[in-house]
């Protein structure tokens, strides 16, 4: 018994013994003391991880985009309810021009009437020819303007650019050329003319009298719903 007691484990003995210990206990010491801080930041990889490891309490709540899926993945939600109405759309505007395509006669009567758009060869006051007709629809007449070859004068009263509305005889849209100016226009003003309406380009002697002038040009836009 003495004998057993007294002896020592041979250096080889040592080690085997203590290559034991640390293949049975290393794993657990590993698991039990490898943390946040001894893993350095972006240094895990996906394949480090075991498949089907990562449950949903690893992942932070409302971390996930929709890009993090595949397509197809996420459902769609229900229809929502349907919006407010927009606002309207801008309103299609048709540009019209014309003019006498000669000089403005000298007139007894104060007035001659043209085409809206381009030119008529008819005579003053003979009737046919000189109008033409609005949309299917009511139609709004702005931005008129007029323009002579040559300045009426002072004095002379001047000449008014009239788009009239031959239906119900009345002015829709006027400006004034007069004095030393050879332009004129309707400024911010508008009119409207009915669906299917008769109207003419007007152009009229603020003084009959004051003799003839050079030709003249105008142009106006036309707006509809």
């Amino acid at each position: 018994m003495n004998l057993i007691r007294g002896r020592r484990p041979s250096p080889s003995m040592v080690i085997a013994l203590l290559a034991l210990f640390v293949s049975l206990g290393g794993t657990s010491y590993a698991v039990s003391k490898i943390g946040t801080r001894q893993i350095s930041n972006n240094s895990v990889r996906s394949e480090d991880l075991r498949n089907n490891s990562v449950q949903s309490k690893d992942i932070r709540d409302r971390s996930l985009l929709s890009k993090d899926f595949k397509l197809g993945q996420l459902p769609a939600g229900p229809k929502g309810d349907t919006g407010p109405q927009g606002p309207p759309g801008a309103a299609a505007a048709n540009l019209v021009q014309g003019s006498t395509g000669e000089d403005l006669v000298t007139v007894q009567t104060s007035e001659e009437r043209f085409p809206p758009s381009g030119y008529s060869p008819t005579e003053p006051g003979v009737s046919g020819g000189e109008w033409g007709v609005s949309p299917n629809a009511t139609t709004v007449v702005r931005d008129l303007v007029g323009r002579l070859d040559s300045a009426p004068g002072v004095g002379t009263g001047g000449r008014f650019f009239q788009i009239l509305n031959l239906d119900a005889n009345a002015v829709v849209l006027s400006c004034l050329v007069s004095g030393a100016a050879t332009t004129c226009d309707s400024g911010d003003a508008s009119g409207t003319l009915p669906p299917e309406t008769r109207y003419t380009l007007r152009i009229f002697n603020g003084n009959p009298s004051a003799g003839a002038s050079n030709g003249a040009a105008w142009s106006f836009r036309m707006l509809t719903p």
